[in-house]
Formats: C-alpha cells, sequence, structure tokens
C-alpha cells in the first residue's frame, strides 16, 4: 500500500485508520477494514469524492474533490528480482 496509509487494531475494541491526503473525519466513517484488505491482496483502487469549503481570491466556495482513498501501489519503493 501507499506510505502512511493503514489501519490498525487497539485493545479495547478501538480502531486506528490512517490515508494520507484524505479527510479525517471521511476515513472514520467511510473506510473500513475490510476495505484496506481488498486494496491490499486484491489490489483494488478506491476513488472518493469530498466537498470542501475553500477561499479563492477573498471569495467563499464550495468546490467537490475526486481524491485515490486507498492505493496498493506504493511509489517510493520498488522491489528488485536479485
Amino acid at each position: 500500500m501507499r506510505s502512511k496509509m493503514y489501519s490498525l487494531f487497539l485493545p479495547n475494541d478501538k480502531e486506528k485508520k490512517t490515508s494520507k491526503g484524505v479527510k479525517r473525519s471521511f476515513v472514520s466513517k467511510y473506510i473500513r477494514l475490510n476495505e484496506y484488505a481488498n486494496c491490499l491482496f486484491d489490489e483494488e483502487t478506491t476513488n472518493d469524492k469530498f466537498r470542501n469549503i475553500r477561499i479563492i481570491k477573498r471569495q467563499l466556495h464550495t468546490t467537490e474533490i475526486y481524491k485515490i482513498a486507498l492505493s496498493p501501489y506504493d511509489v517510493k519503493r520498488y522491489l528488485v528480482d536479485n
């Protein structure tokens, strides 16, 4: 998986989920552990849509952003055959 993208089970039935570049509230509400497993083992990429309020030239705008939430491909490391 990409760097800084993981899910852990902690004591007392707690769970820690992270996905860099994706809002924490979205990750905690909508991304489940089985989606992390599907991403890792079945190599499935998850795309999600977010809504943000941004200031552009002193004007408030509501924007929709499409991002890759989970991806099995790590672009920072490569495995060499030998």
